[in-house]
């Protein structure tokens, strides 16, 4: 895990702290309707059934017929009488005709309309029920096979018979209990034939181990019997024995499987940079001084270093205003060290992204500064003969403090210090089977400067870090897949770890995890938190047993634990030191 130059400047310039050194040049680390009464009214009318005209008209028209049939026979009975046709037929034509022809055809009630239009309504030739509902599968497919009958009912035993239940108990035992009548169970007999443990219990042993930290453990089986005893180093933290050297910071660090080499780097931010180094052996809990390199270039910091399974090479850096071009090889059986042979095709540097390739077995170098100038090209140096070839141009610009990673195919180069002093968000993969370069996206976050990074499997990782100004409390993460995309991170509950600059940070899987750092009061903080980088989810980090708490220590993942050495930290609770402390945590 290693951070993008040095964020200490944050809460430092904020007036939180002024005991630590800084150098800025290295720390690069709403329905219309006709109304209801209208149309209720109109049909009153046509059931009322009202003839047509004026109904008054025709009892007018009836009584002026009967009056002047009367006149006549009083003015001309005899005729009338004698000719009594004429009377008959202008009684029967005037008043007869009018009331037949008027009242009784009378067409209004009819009811063709109703007949036609409201009868043959197809509405009850509705086709909802045998399409829709009849053919519906859910009561056969969901609910009576998958879910109810087979979890719920096949599981519990019935209480039909005399014969015995058992289930298991206790330690990998087992009881029985008999049905005493249908359906009445009689109580559980004793748990029999039980082991020693509980499966996943974890019991100390009291013999040492041939480790100095070590602990010797047994785990239960899961048939209840305790497992080999194991010595291994206990989870959680494990304070280590102090160093043979001054603490420091800006020193280069490799991990050999089983120790830890510590190479140069300086005593303050600013100050003169050294030549020595220690190892640390984790089995031993003991530091061993390494052998003097008595070059008059052996002083550097910032430089870049590898283990290649055998050694330790160490290439370039700086040494107060000079940058070196030269390297050396520590030869770990002999103890020994030795000039790297050939000159580097490129110019010396200071803080390049530098990593081992295990596939090619070669040392990457790339970018980096010469105090003045940012650079953009780099080399590959080969062990086996100590050849340098160029890498091809890549597709980024000039930046130094960029990180770099290994994916398992590809070396992953992001981020980094702009020459206009801007911050990197930007990076690219090299393919050394290929030697070719891919650009990567740029994240959507404004730069920041000092985050914490790290790679999962294919998850590049960064939280924290400052835009100059405050301390970003977020994270984004890039999947590097042939489509390469990012995705943000949330910060920690304030309650679970409160916003800080460099803490110590690695990569243990797919977990992220921080611990102490600068808070914004200028105080370090001893407390941590994890990220499950998949799901995004955070928990505490148990600092039982924790080291005083630092920042800018060497930190490393090794593959099973966490080493951390050094860092600056206030030991007197008041004066910011370089620490010669550390400890190992144990997930």
């Amino acid at each position: 895990m290693r951070r993008l130059g040095v964020l200490v400047a944050v809460f430092v310039v904020a007036g939180c702290h002024r005991d630590l050194d800084v150098c800025p040049d290295d720390s690069c680390l709403e329905l219309d309707s006709a109304p209801l009464d209208e149309a209720s009214t109109g049909d009153a009318e046509m059931e009322t059934g009202t003839p047509p005209g004026d109904s008054s008209a025709f009892e007018d028209v009836a009584d002026t017929a009967a009056d002047s049939g009367a006149e006549e026979l009083d003015a001309d009975a005899a005729d009338t009488l004698a000719d009594s046709d004429s009377g008959a037929v202008v009684d029967s034509a005037v008043i007869d005709s009018t009331v037949t022809d008027t009242w009784v055809a009378d067409t209004v009630v009819v009811d063709t309309g109703v007949a036609d239009t409201f009868v043959p309504d197809t509405f009850s030739a509705d086709t909802f029920v045998p399409d829709t509902y009849v053919a519906d599968t859910f009561v056969a497919d969901t609910y009576v096979a998958d879910t109810y009958v087979a979890d719920t009912y096949v599981a519990p035993p019935s209480c039909t018979d005399a014969g015995p239940a058992s289930e298991p108990c206790g330690k990998c035992g087992t009881r029985t209990r008999t049905c005493v009548a249908p359906g009445t169970w009689g109580a559980w007999g004793a748990c029999t034939g039980e082991g020693v443990c509980t499966p996943g219990e974890v019991a100390s042993v009291s013999t040492a181990c041939g480790g100095a930290l070590e602990k010797k453990t047994k785990t239960c089986t899961t048939s209840c019997t305790w497992g080999a005893d194991v010595c291994a180093l206990p989870k959680g933290w494990t304070a280590i024995a102090d160093s043979t050297i001054d603490g420091r910071v800006d020193n280069s660090t490799v991990w050999t499987g089983g120790e830890m080499i510590v190479y140069g780097g300086g005593i303050t931010e600013a100050g003169p940079s050294k030549s020595d180094g220690a190892i640390f052996s984790v089995y031993k809990n003991a530091w061993t001084t390494l052998p003097a390199n008595t070059s008059p270039t052996a002083a550097r910091r910032a430089h870049a270093a590898a283990w290649t399974g055998s050694d330790m090479i160490i290439w370039g850096g700086r040494e107060g205003s000079t940058v070196r071009s030269d390297g050396f090889i520590y030869y770990a059986t002999a103890k020994t060290w030795s000039a790297l042979p050939t000159a580097a095709p490129i110019s010396g540097r200071r803080a390049a992204a530098s990593i081992w390739i295990p596939t090619v077995r070669k040392l990457f170098i790339w970018g980096g500064d010469n105090l003045s100038t940012k650079l953009s090209d780099g080399a590959l140096l080969d062990p086996s003969g100590y050849s340098w070839s160029l890498l091809p141009s890549a597709p980024l610009s000039a930046r130094s403090d960029a990180v770099a990673y290994w994916s398992g195919k590809e070396v992953i180069v992001w981020g980094g210090s702009l020459p206009a002093g801007g911050v990197a968000m930007d990076g690219a993969a090299y393919d050394p089977a290929a030697n070719s370069w891919r650009l990567l996206p740029a994240a959507s976050s404004t730069g920041r400067f000092g985050p914490s990074t790290g790679l999962t499997t294919d998850v590049l990782v960064v939280f924290g870090g400052s835009d100059g100004a405050d301390v970003a409390w977020n994270g984004m993460k890039m999947t590097l897949t042939s489509s390469p995309a990012w995705s943000p991170l949330a910060a920690p509950a304030s309650s679970l770890l409160t916003k800080r600059a460099n803490p110590q940070a690695w990569i243990d899987g797919n977990r992220l995890t921080l611990w102490s750092g600068f808070v914004e009061s200028g105080d370090l903080d001893p407390n941590g938190a994890t990220l499950d980088v998949t799901t995004g989810a955070w928990s505490a980090l148990d600092i039982s047993g924790a080291p005083i708490s630092r920042t800018l220590a060497t930190t490393l993942w090794s593959g099973k634990y966490a080493l951390i050495w050094s860092g600056y930290g206030k030991p007197g609770g008041g004066i910011v030191e370089l620490l010669q402390s550390g400890a190992i945590y144990v997930p």
